[in-house]
């Protein structure tokens, strides 16, 4: 990159961090849509944001007022779902963000990862009352961050505590559905696949933690060791 567009690049992120006097606010929310699952969800906004960057750039060389004045037009949140249903490998173990949520709009901040052995997914949501123009915007934002690994050395680990009454309770807590978690955090091994959940929000977290937990067992993803008719139907 040249320092040029360099320049040009950082000049477009200080107009948009200065939109607070701007003559209208940028969008929070895009509209809602709908893909497949979260590897197609990475594609669309990777590639909306590739056309938004493209756009922004282009009405910003020619943007002849006042710098305060120049807003992005693509929304800040992406408002993608998908279906959720019978989770069995990793990519349909990624839920898609609850209602009034959704995924960043700046694939650079946002660092969707989507591995073979490992995802990591950032969700946010923000004040729907405020707008992104408003002194408390940036305060409203919460979020939270899944993390999936394909972790097989733990299956035998996992199976080795279950079997042994002393060490599965020092080890886990009864969780969502009654699934065994870690003691600390919204951790917990489904089927092969270690899955972290957390947030800046307790509440928020476990509310995803959850609904992967439901999806797991629905799907047939229970690690070895755990028998599947000491689980609950419902949370």
């Amino acid at each position: 990159m040249t320092s040029k567009s360099s320049a040009t690049t950082l000049a477009i992120l200080l107009a948009s961090l200065s939109a607070a006097h701007a003559q209208e606010a940028r969008s929070v929310f895009s509209e809602p849509f709908t893909v497949a699952d979260a590897a197609e969800a990475k594609l669309e906004i990777e590639a909306r944001w590739e056309a938004a960057e493209a756009e922004q750039m282009a009405r910003f060389t020619s943007h002849e007022g006042d710098m305060n004045d120049f807003v992005r037009t693509d929304p800040i949140v992406q408002m993608v779902s998908w279906e959720y249903a019978n989770c069995a490998d990793l990519v349909s173990l990624l839920p898609p963000p609850m209602p009034g949520w959704g995924i960043g709009s700046n694939v650079e901040s946002t660092r969707i990862t989507l591995e073979d052995v490992r995802a990591e997914l950032f969700y946010k949501t923000f004040d729907p009352s405020l707008p992104s123009d408003h002194p408390d915007f940036v305060r409203s934002e919460e979020s939270v961050v899944i993390r999936i690994n394909d972790q097989p050395e733990m299956v035998e680990l996992t199976k080795m505590r279950m079997e042994n009454e002393m060490m599965r309770e020092i080890a886990y807590n009864a969780g969502p559905y009654g699934y065994p978690i870690e003691k600390f955090g919204n951790r917990a091994l489904l089927g092969k696949y270690t899955v972290d959940v957390s947030g800046t929000d307790e509440a928020l977290a476990l509310a995803y933690f959850e609904q992967m937990i439901g999806c797991a067992i629905e799907g047939g993803l229970i690690a070895e060791g755990i028998d599947p008719a000491t689980l609950r139907d419902t949370p």
